[in-house]
């Protein structure tokens, strides 16, 4: 049970990401908590239909949305992701755990409950042809170069005697138990929803079972790294698996990591709950959801570097619905404040949500100046020109919004009188507004020298 956690901490802490997409896998990943925070008082930004947990994974602090239930047309990973940075922008990537159709073969023993971890996400059905006439897939994606060494230390723990196996038993008061029937069919075996061998609790088609070598005890689930097949659909059929799999090096297929690899830097993580020929198996969904979730958590325990280390990728549309969403929350916190002390605490975290989304714009300003000034193509320079133009409106808001309340401060500290608690308290407080105003001239004045 993850323990609670009491004292707040900047939204703009939080580093990684990790997308639920449906309900059954975020009730196996948020297990995955050390550390529960308070989301109560999240600042959203605009138009954020998203639910978050929030807390800490060892060292790392991590968002995780809550996928609503019981609704038609769930929402895609690249809409959630998006949802997310817009309320989370310091999010440097994120992690899809879920669970997708295992493509085994006889370089891969991929079994039910085993894990994949994304080395590439390959769009399967995405095809372009060459000058020459060959076709080719459209873009491979891949995770970001901390995610990769992450996967190799973890690979190395694994071969140093790390079961996954057991770290699943750990979780949970009892354990969620391991579905004891895991068949592969043999490729003419196709299924029948009347009667068909899935569904029976004995073997009868014991002619059409795959032969495999038995697994037991620390070995019962296996993680593996290499390519994963992203469609808009899902794979059911036997000899497409088979044929991409041999072709493509595929070892399993899901429908949403393409989408989401296209909106930030992403490692997809699918525990095995099905083997994509149309077959039941049903009773594994749950614990391919668990054996993903608990591989993640042991991958967020191999990462070593600095996840703020990492490039911000927060996009110009998410930062503007960052910015504003703020300023709603300011407008409507000072209308709900009733006394002094309430106002005095609403205006200083007021005070600190502004300049910290002020400095974050400048954070990823800087980068795009640098890039106009050396930029020779014309579009480009026009594109990223705009951008920048977008980016100081941003900061003239923020700016603007600083002003008002450094006049209210200011009205409260005249009206205190002098040499009490709370009319130093309300100076203290217009004193860092003007502290910062006067770091904020300066940084300007630095930055627009970049330009000459």
């Amino acid at each position: 049970m993850a323990r609670p956690h009491e004292t707040a901490i900047s939204q703009i802490n939080y580093l990684i990401g990790w997308i639920c997409i449906h309900p059954s896998e975020y009730y196996e990943a948020v297990k995955m908590f050390d550390e529960i925070h308070d989301s109560t008082h999240l600042v959203r930004g605009r138009d954020d239909k998203n639910s978050y947990d929030i807390g800490r994974i060892g060292n790392h602090l991590v968002v995780m949305n809550c996928p609503a239930s019981n609704i038609n047309g769930q929402p895609h990973a690249g809409s959630i992701a998006s949802d997310m940075r817009s309320t989370f922008p310091g999010i440097r990537f994120m992690l899809l755990v879920g669970t997708g159709g295992g493509a085994p073969s006889h370089k891969q023993d991929v079994r039910l409950g085993d894990v994949v971890l994304g080395a590439q996400v390959i769009p399967y059905q995405k095809r372009e042809m060459t000058i020459d006439g060959h076709e080719i897939i459209s873009r491979i994606a891949t995770p970001p170069a901390i995610l990769h060494s992450a996967m190799t230390r973890l690979e190395s723990k694994l071969r140093q005697g790390l079961s996954l196996h057991e770290k699943i038993q750990e979780i949970g008061t009892p354990p969620l138990p391991r579905p004891a029937k895991d068949r592969l069919y043999s490729t003419h075996y196709t299924h029948c929803a009347s009667h068909c061998d899935c569904l029976s609790a004995k073997v009868r088609a014991l002619s059409s079972i795959c032969l495999r070598s038995s697994r037991d005890g620390r070995d019962l689930v296996k993680v593996h790294q290499g390519a994963i097949g992203s469609a808009s659909a899902a794979m059911k059929d036997v000899s497409s698996r088979d044929e991409y799999a041999e072709s493509l090096g595929i070892l399993c297929y899901e429908m949403e990591a393409i989408t989401m690899m296209e909106t930030i830097s992403c490692l997809t993580v699918c525990g095995i709950s099905d083997y994509c020929d149309g077959h039941d198996y049903d009773g594994w969904h749950a614990y391919a959801s668990l054996s993903a979730a608990v591989c993640t958590k042991e991958l967020l325990h191999s990462i070593v570097d600095v996840a703020s280390l990492c490039p911000l990728e927060v996009t110009q549309g998410e930062l503007e619905r960052w910015v504003q969403g703020t300023l709603g929350e300011v407008e409507h916190s000072i209308r709900q404040a009733a006394d002094p002390q309430h106002e005095y605490q609403t205006l200083d975290r007021n005070i600190t949500m502004i300049i910290e989304r002020y400095r974050l714009v400048q954070d990823v300003m800087v980068p795009k100046l640098y890039h106009l000034e050396g930029q020779m193509d014309p579009e480009n320079a026009r594109q990223t020109h705009d951008s920048v133009s977008a980016m100081k409106e941003l900061q003239q808001e923020l700016q603007t919004c600083l002003d008002t309340l450094r006049g209210r401060v200011s009205q409260q500290a005249k009206r205190q009188p002098k040499h009490t608690e709370m009319h130093e308290a309300w100076s203290l407080l217009r004193d860092k507004i003007d502290d910062w105003m006067r770091w904020k001239n300066d940084v300007s004045k630095a930055t627009w020298k970049i330009l000459g």
